[in-house]
């Protein structure tokens, strides 16, 4: 899968810009605060459906607008596709060839994978960036994650309500009960549907992460690993079965808990993910660049899984992270790429990275306040 051109139209600080795209790697270079990222957020959006940064509808429009487009031409043998953003103060709409689509549509037509300094979130914070980063995938990888995703949240909310109200009073406890009930009969198999779509990922994808890692830290044989935790029970190795009935049983331990504190204290917006690194976990025995090196292994698997499972190389956007590897892991993370062949699309303020592929296969991009000069290599 190929991003052969892209425009931008009044989008952050571009007003019109139009760029032919090298097959390989393509480079956004310039000083800080030009608008590099803007680029790969475009691309992001254009393949996502959303942002990967704090924004809403208006913060993407230029501000001498009142709306802003996004399109691009995309190739996967023997197949064209033309994908368009339009984004208005009040909503956003894609169409691929013409015809109007949702951003899951997108994101399974193209998949993206990005890497910024923030994914360093995904290992040194709470379990919710964690949670966030596996539903992403899903959401590309899988066709009934969407549905059990929105079904699921969807639920969340309403029992959620449910128990604020009527901790404020604004129910009598028999017609509370009555309709707790009935959600739990919606909301428990939404919950154990999550619950084995992330632990099926987690185990698919870990032959892929191992790879990646040792790749990276060679010659090194690292020992990596991941674990599903619920209730701080690992729970990688369940089924169906242990899955729902270790829900059901928490469900009805935490009734008076969740009575009191008014929200829904059992599901999967709970569980945790972790990365074992040497058999510890990462977020407390890993230096900062073990981090690193880890969180970017998870996007290399990410794309050899869409590569082994779909037949489809996801397009890899790489926001100012290279410069945060030391020249070991550089020159191991380059003979990667090379050898899975990605599209990639990466920002720096430096062209030192980009020759490390060969100079036949770049493509350099110098960003200048909003402006996009293509440089003669």
């Amino acid at each position: 899968m190929q991003i052969q051109h892209l425009e931008v139209r009044n989008f952050r600080n571009y007003h019109h810009q139009t760029l032919e795209f090298d097959t390989r790697v393509n480079i956004f270079f310039g000083d800080n605060g030009q608008g590099k990222t803007n680029l790969l957020e475009a691309i992001y959006l254009l393949t996502r459906g959303t942002s990967f940064r704090p924004a809403s509808r208006e913060t993407l429009i230029n501000a001498r607008s009142e709306w802003a487009t996004l399109a691009a031409r995309l190739h996967s043998d023997p197949l064209t596709h033309d994908i368009k953003l339009a984004i208005t103060e009040k909503n956003k709409q894609f169409q691929i060839n013409g015809k109007k689509t949702s951003a899951q549509r997108i994101a399974k037509t193209l998949p993206s994978v990005l890497f910024s300094p923030e994914s360093l979130a995904v290992i040194k914070e709470g379990p919710e960036s964690r949670r966030q980063l596996v539903d992403d995938f899903l959401l590309s990888a899988n066709d009934d994650a969407a549905a059990t995703i929105t079904g699921f949240h969807r639920c969340l909310k309403t029992r959620n309500r449910l128990l604020r109200d009527f901790k404020k009073g604004l129910y009598p406890e028999s017609v509370f009960w009555r309709i707790c009930e009935s959600l739990n009969r919606s909301y428990l198999p939404l919950a154990v549907a999550l619950t084995e779509l992330r632990i099926h990922f987690l185990r698919a994808i870990l032959p892929d992460l191992r790879e990646a890692l040792n790749f990276l830290f060679s010659p090194q044989n690292v020992d990596i690993s991941v674990d599903y935790v619920i209730s701080s029970r690992s729970a990688l190795a369940w089924g169906t079965e242990e899955i729902a009935k270790s829900l059901s049983l928490r469900l009805r331990e935490m009734t008076k808990s969740e009575i009191e504190s008014g929200m829904s204290l059992v599901g999967p917006h709970k569980h945790d993910i972790r990365f074992l690194f040497a058999g510890e976990d990462a977020r407390y025995y890993c230096s900062q660049g073990q981090q690193r090196s880890l969180i970017l292994s998870v996007k290399m698997a990410q794309i050899m899984y869409h590569q082994r499972v779909h037949r489809v190389l996801p397009v890899l956007l790489l926001d100012d992270v290279l410069s945060e590897l030391d020249a070991d892991k550089r020159a191991h993370l380059v003979a990667f790429l090379k050898r899975i062949k990605p599209q990639i699309f990466l920002t720096s303020t430096e062209l030192s990275f980009p020759h490390d592929f060969g100079d036949k296969e770049v493509s350099a991009f110098k960003i200048e306040k909003g402006s996009v000069a293509r440089q003669e290599r």
